[in-house]
């Protein structure tokens, strides 16, 4: 049976891809028109309202804003250029009525010589794990005031090609932001977008080295977010045993399988094979979750 998690609320309509196919004629029916701000209901739950011990009144679709509450896959800074003003980010945040909010750093950092904003845009140019984003990220958080947002800080740094300075690298956030960061990801398993960028994919024998910083994420119960590929649209299949061989490998990580592997180097899969191989996944690891933020494959019909 599939699990759904706070983790999966940040983006609920991107299911609809998973289903694939025809459907009926109804369902083929155009949509009526997105709602104007005006119909909108407000956001009407403070985050205090979620502190332990609260009783949570029920949901009601006619005065309450449909919005998600959680979103569990967020980068706040672009690969390269300026991001938004953090007091503005968190002014969107709180009129969309988001009360928690992972902030991903984009672990991979762009030549700081290059004057590239966006990896795709200059193959060629190293895209590589970096801690920048995630300092970034840590100040900006620490000193501007978001009364109404919990924001959960990961770190993104992790170069899992080569993992030999990981522990290292927590020990270093350990001691910048004592106790401020309890995730870690997304970090990048296999993406083939970056492999123009240098990217090199993590192998099954660098999974194999991941023990010392993973044995830190278990003993601390910092779930960790992978990006990883599936395949792509001429070997479907192709790295799914990556994922497979870290599951095997870490059963007792809490582990979240960003975008439930898809990319948009794979945009012709059959959707049953896609829901098999997730199925399977999450029945053989309870501590397994999916991310479906994103929505990669709309984009590209």
């Amino acid at each position: 049976m599939l699990r759904v998690s706070l983790l999966t609320l940040t983006t609920l309509g991107s299911l609809a891809v998973v289903g694939g196919g025809q459907g009926s004629a109804a369902a083929q029916a155009a949509p009526p028109p997105p709602a104007t701000p005006a119909q909108m209901a407000r956001p009407n739950r403070p985050l205090a309202s979620f502190e332990k011990g609260k009783k949570q009144d029920c949901y009601d679709r006619k005065t309450e804003s449909y919005g998600a509450l959680v979103d569990a896959h967020f980068h706040p800074r672009p690969f390269g250029g300026q991001a938004l003003p953090p007091a503005e980010l968190f002014d969107y945040f709180d009129k969309l009525g988001v009360r928690f909010v992972n902030y991903f750093g984009i672990g991979q950092s762009i030549d700081m010589r290059s004057s590239c904003t966006y990896y795709l845009d200059c193959p060629g140019t190293t895209a590589l794990p970096s801690i920048k984003n995630d300092f970034v990220n840590g100040q900006e958080t620490k000193v501007i005031p978001h009364p109404n947002l919990n924001i959960t800080l990961s770190m993104t740094f992790t170069d899992l090609a080569h993992p030999e300075t990981a522990v290292d690298n927590i020990k270093l956030y350990d001691k910048e932001f004592p106790g401020m960061f309890k995730w870690m990801g997304e970090a990048n398993v296999e993406k083939q977008a970056l492999l123009k960028n240098l990217h090199e994919p993590a192998t099954p024998e660098s999974i194999a080295k991941w023990a010392p910083f993973m044995k830190v994420l278990e003993e601390r119960g910092i779930p960790i977010t992978l990006h990883s590929d599936l395949g792509n649209d001429a070997n479907p299949t192709q790295f799914v045993p990556l994922m497979q061989q870290i599951l095997k490998t870490y059963p007792n990580n809490k582990i979240v399988w960003a975008h439930m592997g898809l990319s948009k180097e794979l945009s012709k899969m059959d959707p049953n094979q896609h829901i098999a191989i997730m199925k399977k996944a999450l029945d053989a690891d309870p501590n397994l979750m999916l991310d479906i933020s994103w929505d990669v494959l709309f984009n590209l019909t």
